[in-house]
Order: structure tokens, then C-alpha cells, then sequence
């Protein structure tokens, strides 16, 4: 019975994931779909509307703080090789630029989820606001100084 009690756990941890995992990927490929693109030369505003809630849910959904640091590191890694793979067209330059970005990336969202989770846990009638406080200055800072990186602001598909 002990046995079996753990097993359920284990697949409970592992479903947990595995949602948490494509919550981030969902969330990052409508961001990447309402941004101007090669494809859709003016993205889809529309998704700009909505493209973060999948990311906000994940961070709702998240067991621990530590949790988010790594699905922090997937979301950037994940948001940045969509939303930026003109990189690619830097030639001699590609690994340095499209790698050096995504680990920029990364290394934001792993300071910031854990943030995030933190504003996840206020009075569930603040936390829209608190979210769209949290990402405006996650925004802010990402777009300003010496490694400032302005591209995929979550203003431009509805600007």
C-alpha cells in the first residue's frame, strides 16, 4: 500500500511538470505569434492579449520557488529562440548572438519567476495588477542600460 501511495505521487510530481513544461512552451510560442514575424509580417495582436496567461498560470501552478527558477530558465531559453531567430542571419556571428541572447534571457527569467511566484501568492483581486506591475518592470529593466535588449516588449503586437 506504501508502495503504491508513493507511486501515485511520483506520477502526480511527474503530470505536474510535464503541465508546467508546456504551460511555458504555450505561452512562448503565442508570444512568438503575435509578435511581428517572417511569417505573419505584423503578428496577431489579438494573442498579444492573452499570450502571458499560460505563463501566469505556470507560476500559479508551481510547487516551490525553486521550481520557477527552472521553468524561468526554460521560458527564456524557449522565448528567446522564437522571438528572436532573425538572429540566425548575423552569418559568422550566429552562436554568439542567437546563444548570447538566449542565455540573457535564461538568466532574467531565472532571477524573475521567483518574483513572480511571490506576487502569485497575494489576495487573488490584486493579482492582475500585481502581474502586469511585476512584468512592466521585468520589462523596464530588461530595455534599459548597457545590455539593454528592448526587442519582444509585450506592448509592440498591440502598440
Amino acid at each position: 500500500l506504501a508502495q503504491r501511495a508513493k507511486t501515485g505521487t511520483i506520477h502526480r510530481v511527474m503530470a505536474l511538470r510535464v503541465r508546467l513544461v508546456l504551460l511555458a512552451i504555450l505561452s512562448t510560442a503565442l508570444f512568438a505569434l503575435a509578435l511581428p514575424n517572417e511569417i505573419i509580417p505584423y503578428g496577431v495582436p489579438a494573442v498579444g492579449f492573452i499570450c502571458l496567461v499560460p505563463f501566469f498560470l505556470l507560476v500559479m501552478l508551481a510547487p516551490t520557488r525553486r521550481t520557477t527558477v527552472w521553468i524561468g530558465l526554460l521560458f527564456g531559453a524557449c522565448l528567446s529562440l522564437l522571438t528572436n531567430f532573425w538572429l540566425v542571419y548575423f552569418h559568422g556571428f550566429t552562436v554568439w548572438t542567437v546563444g548570447g541572447v538566449a542565455f540573457g534571457m535564461s538568466l532574467y527569467f531565472m532571477l524573475f519567476t521567483p518574483f513572480f511566484f511571490t506576487f502569485a501568492r497575494v489576495t487573488p483581486r490584486y493579482r492582475p495588477f500585481v502581474f502586469a506591475a511585476a512584468w512592466s518592470v521585468y520589462e523596464y529593466i530588461k530595455s534599459i542600460g548597457f545590455l539593454a535588449f528592448p526587442w519582444g516588449l509585450v506592448a509592440y503586437p498591440v502598440g
